[in-house]
């Protein structure tokens, strides 16, 4: 019993997160469509006594923060930079009391040395600044310095004795490498978001990043609708944190993916962090740092566009798709129609020094074809507003103090008409796909920040950071809710017309941290001291149409589906506190570190109507909530190590130590309700062969499946699932050790090694890859191997759970960790970095990934060997990545990123990106039924998860612009050629060897295309 839709695995109820979705009956992706806001389909007021105390505990909690005792955010990732300094004399001796000054576009800031001749600026806006350093009886150096948000600059100014007041220029750029760095990580920087060719969205850059693998390839935009799915160095994809300007905003329904979308000019840095002992990072997944731009001293300015469509693009359509009548006469596969992106943004002073303003405005429309030529159309907008204040002085030697406050606004907006997904199957026809806008709760729309700096002194800092994220997404069928849903195994295709749903999650955050430098023990401290608190409402909705009615056609079967409505609500409040002491002695850095979080979720009151077929089965329920609260408390030390080989400082030797503890899901919360999806599966006999349910023609004497109720009291007001009282955290342990060499001004090149043990996996894993299930009462001992299935060349052996154990169950799932598995990484990653200087810049990466899972006895209850549950001990791990009608096995051993440009005579300047990496697996499968309680399953049938691998992949985009200069202002004009190579490298195959589609081609890269675009800036 239990059939799950689509991957016909079984559903996990309660969480009612079907095959990789955050709830039931959720698109069989890996995240759902993010949100953002504009059609407002739907808007729930939320309860004024609720936003009350809301207010209230933010306040309070801000309060706690500014003496530096918050309970800390889940990460601080930082939108700023850090500079370091020391003064000496021309003996070597220290030189405290002398005054640097840094100015730049934001104005000039002003501190003096300590007694052992340090200096520092932190929360240091990124760009190019010029620094001077004087005291008086020596002459004073000014030198340039540029600042990467997340990196640390370290300078040393060496004073000569003057007779005459004077000051030397150093036009010697600032070391490329980061002494006091503490992890993995890549930054790109703004002349690579402008000048190297690219699709223009987050999720294409993480392809560049050594460790990450992205599922889907980009070309020129053709994937910027969807989110992509990605995986860092051995961790969940559920792991991920992303930030908007250092706050974190991750989706915690859809746990580790993005809220929204974003305008790409909008973008003045972005930085991923892979890992490392840095304290502020809470999970070992990767961390998506976006930095937008800000105003400064001068006005500033751009408007531009990109466009390509269908007339400047090749056909790359192999001889084993022509004729195909999938194409209806096309000759193209997946394939673009058009894409139009546009924006403005600008930016300055209101007081020089004193107050400036930012606002931006973009929008993407992007209208793409799948193989079988349905249409998949979106629109994009996005607004910012941006506002920065120098409160106090910027002085620190004559006022002693300063303040920086800021305000920052955003809203994306996402349309989507054609977005398939409702069920994972090969081709989904257009009634079952569904049509997407924005939806809120009560409130503001949009992502909205107060930050506040402190600089109490020169060896004293505070920063204070509050936001409200108000988003929200509806999905509606094209198909509307008279017909039926009908998903075809057989075929691996949906028809008719499909669920609709709503999913609203607004969030609440504050965080503080304080840092304070002091000298001991021959060094320099640098101590840290955070916190903050998270709180994400959620509220998910389910509604099937025809009265709750989907019909399913299976290899071995036929059923029909009757569905009570979903009205799931729920929340999770996530608090963590971290202190951490960074100590600097000659050549050697020390980062010591130690970080707790308390993260706790539960489901909330609301009420949902019964099955109109079976209302004495599906009743109504009116539900109080409650019945299930997840507490996790983790520790989780950091260590890390740098070391000098030499006195300049150019090759540094790093090791470190970190233990990570996962973040909770919406999900989990929900794991106890009886409002999530609901079902109960019978056999069906379509008696007037119509291809439609009609009553009278299921088999109610026998459920076949079922989800979220005890099969043997359906009506039954509560969920049959239950949660381990020791469910806690999964956990990730990492060893990391690396060399980093500085080859010359503005160039480096680094090795890193990572180890990574993953335990404590669960069964609510969204992004684990494989799909598991603690039945109650259930054991291995309950299941007996079948007898071997062969089919087109491949057999499969399932195992079937026996007479009898279905019938004495309640049908419910344990919520806990897995026990006896785990899973290890093993990666080497090389890399070169060019920043822009003597007209070329350029960035390489090869990644060498071994991932593998470790399965013992007690890890398994039916030992079926499935395509997302091999239980074979040693195997690659795959990720099974799904959305938007895209299906990934997703796994590479090796890949490899190289870029660059090269500015030419009379303003010409080119570029180019190379991509590749190995084929991705095509794990063969046999759909077999399993018996009463797990059903039909994808039983393996195959020695292990990637014996058969797709073609390996390269990907080629070429850039050629010209930049005419126009007064104080630029027009830049350029050319793009993606997969200028024209390759049609296989990206999905059927691996279904029992369906009719079996080893069907159902993807192909998409094809050359050109995309034009015209910038102007001031």
């Amino acid at each position: 019993m239990g059939a799950a839709s689509g991957r016909s695995h079984p559903p996990r109820s309660g969480a009612a997160r079907r095959a990789r979705g955050p709830s039931a009956g959720h698109p069989q992706g890996r995240r759902p469509p993010p949100a953002g806001g504009g059609s407002g389909q739907t808007q729930t007021s939320l309860r004024r006594s609720t936003a009350m105390r809301t207010a209230q505990r933010v306040l309070g909690l801000a309060l706690l923060a500014a003496v530096g005792f918050a309970p800390a955010a889940r990460a601080q990732v930082a939108s700023t930079g850090n500079i370091y300094g020391t003064v000496k004399d021309e003996s070597g001796a220290v030189l405290p009391g002398a005054t640097a000054t840094l100015t730049g576009a934001f104005g000039t800031r002003s501190t003096t040395s300590g007694t052992g001749g340090d200096f520092r600026f932190v929360n240091v806006d990124h760009g190019t600044h010029q620094l001077r350093v004087a005291l008086t009886g020596f002459t004073g150096v000014t030198r340039p310095v540029t600042v990467v948000s997340g990196q640390n600059t370290e300078l040393a100014f060496s004073l000569k004795v003057a007779t005459v007041e004077e000051t030397v220029t150093v036009t010697g750029d600032a070391p490329v490498v980061d002494t006091k760095r503490v992890g993995t990580a890549t930054t790109i920087s703004k002349d690579e978001l402008v000048q190297i060719p690219s699709s223009r969205d987050p999720w294409a850059l993480m392809r560049t990043v050594p460790g990450v693998i992205v599922d889907r390839v980009n070309v020129a935009g053709s994937e910027s609708g969807q989110q992509s799915n990605f995986f860092s160095k051995g961790a969940d994809g559920k792991d991920s944190v992303w930030s908007l300007d250092g706050v974190i905003i991750t989706d915690m329904a859809a746990v580790g993916a993005s809220p929204t979308y974003y305008t790409f000019d909008t973008f003045d840095e972005v930085n991923f962090t892979t890992g490392g002992s840095d304290v502020r990072v809470p999970t070992g997944g990767i961390g998506i740092g976006l930095v937008t731009k800000r105003g400064t001293n001068n006005f500033h300015g751009s408007a531009g566009v990109n466009f390509a469509d269908d007339k400047l693009q090749w056909s790359n359509l192999p001889g084993e798709l022509e004729g195909d009548a999938r194409l209806r006469g096309s000759d193209k596969a997946d394939h673009t129609d058009q894409l139009n992106d546009y924006s403005f943004d600008l930016g300055g002073p209101i007081v020089k020094d004193k107050l400036w303003f930012y606002g931006s405005y973009g929008k993407n429309d992007i209208r793409v074809r799948r193989l079988n030529q349905t249409a998949d159309k979106t629109l994009l907008k996005n607004y910012s507003a941006k506002v920065n204040w120098q409160a106090g002085a910027s002085d620190m030697v004559s006022a002693g103090a300063s303040d920086m406050v800021s305000a920052f606004w955003f809203f994306g907006a996402k349309e989507k008409m054609g977005r398939a997904g409702a069920v994972n199957v090969a081709q989904a026809l257009e009634g079952t796909l569904w049509n997407q806008g924005d939806a809120k709760s009560g409130g503001p729309s949009g992502f909205s920040k107060l930050e506040w700096n402190h600089i109490f002194g020169p060896s004293l800092f505070f920063n204070l950071k509050g936001a409200y994220y108000n988003q929200g997404f509806g999905l509606v069928p094209q198909g509307g809710l008279d017909g039926q849903f009908i998903v075809d195994n057989i075929r691996s295709e949906s028809r008719g017309t499909a669920n609709e749903r709503l999913f609203l999650r607004p969030q609440y955050s504050v965080s503080g941290e304080t840092s304070y430098f002091a000298n001991g023990l021959g060094g320099n401290h640098e101590l840290r001291v955070g916190g903050g608190w998270r709180r994400v409402d959620s509220t998910s909705t389910n509604t099937y149409p025809g009265g709750g009615i989907q019909v399913r056609y299976n290899p071995t079967s036929t059923r029909v589906r009757f569905h009570r409505a979903q009205n799931a609500k729920g929340q999770v409040v996530m608090s963590s506190g971290y202190v951490s002491d960074t100590f600097t002695r000659n050549r050697l850095t020390l980062n010591l570190g130690l970080r707790f979080d308390h993260q706790t979720g539960t489901d909330t009151a609301s009420t949902v109507e019964g099955s109109s077929f079976i209302p004495n089965l599906l009743p109504t329920i009116d539900y109080a909530g409650g019945a299930g609260k997840v507490t996790w408390n983790d520790l989780s030390p950091r260590v890390g190590l740098t070391y000098a080989l030499d006195d300049s400082r150019h090759t540094l030797l790093r090791g470190s130590f970190a233990r990570y503890a996962g973040q909770i899901a919406s999900a989990d919360a929900n794991w106890r309700n009886p409002l999530t999806l609901s079902y109960l599966e019978y056999n069906w006999n379509d008696l007037n062969h119509d291809g439609k349910f009609q009553t009278g023609e299921a088999d109610l004497s026998r459920i076949t499946g079922f989800n979220g109720v005890d099969p043997n009291h359906p009506a039954a007001a509560e969920s049959p699932n239950q949660i381990d009282p020791d469910f806690h955290a999964n956990k990730d342990n990492e060893v990391a050790a690396g060399i980093e060499r500085q080859l010359a001004s503005n160039l480096s090149v680094s090795a890193a090694y990572t180890w990574r043990k993953s335990t404590d996996l669960t069964a609510t894993q969204l992004l684990s890859g494989y799909y598991w299930y603690s039945w109650i009462g259930v054991t291995s001992a309950d299941y007996h191997q079948g007898t071997p299935v062969t089919r087109n060349g491949f057999t499969a052996t399932p195992y079937i759970v026996n007479d009898g154990v279905a019938d004495r169950i309640t049908g419910g799932l344990l919520l806990r960790n897995r026990p006896d598995f785990s899973r290890s990484y093993n990666g080497l990653e090389l890399a070169l970095v060019k920043r822009l200087s003597n007209r070329w810049m350029g960035r390489a990466a090869f990644t060498f990934n071994d991932w593998k899972e470790h399965v013992g006895p007690g890890a398994l209850i039916n030992p079926t060997h499935q395509d997302l549950d091999p239980q074979i001990d040693g195997a690659q791990h795959m990720e099974f990545a799904v959305g938007s009608g895209k299906n990934y096995y997703t796994s590479a051993k090796w890949q490899v990123n190289l870029n660059g440009m090269v500015q030419l005579p009379a303003g010409f300047e080119a570029a180019a990106n190379l991509f590749g990496r190995q084929g991705y697996p095509k794990p063969v499968y046999l759909q077999l039924d399993t018996g009463a309680l797990d059903s039909v399953l994808n039983v393996l049938a195959v020695s292990t998860t990637d014996q058969i691998r797709l073609k390996n992949l390269w990907d080629l985009d070429l850039r050629v612009a010209k930049s005419i200069r126009l007064g104080g202002a630029h027009l830049t004009v350029a050319g793009e050629l993606f997969n200028a190579l024209n390759a049609n490298t296989e990206l999905y195959r059927n691996p279904s060897a029992i369906s009719t589609s079996f080893n069907r081609l159902d993807e192909i890269l998409a094809p050359r295309i050109a995309r034009v675009s015209a910038r102007f800036t001031f």
